[in-house]
């Protein structure tokens, strides 16, 4: 999939344009054992009008 080029679809919102997807920069990664910030962030994208997570870098 590529962020710049395919169709995006939110849950809430249902389908969205590129202009309705909002990135996040340097979100700190997470072990899912322990919960520790591993590495460098990460950019995240998500719903401009919801806020929920489409997609990650």
């Amino acid at each position: 999939m590529r962020i710049e080029s395919d169709p995006l679809t939110c849950e809430n919102c249902g389908d969205l344009e590129h202009g309705d997807v909002e990135t996040v920069p340097a979100v700190p990664k997470l072990d899912p054992e322990s919960y520790a910030i591993e590495g460098e962030g990460t950019d995240v994208y998500v719903c401009a009008g919801c806020g929920s997570v489409l997609g990650v870098r």
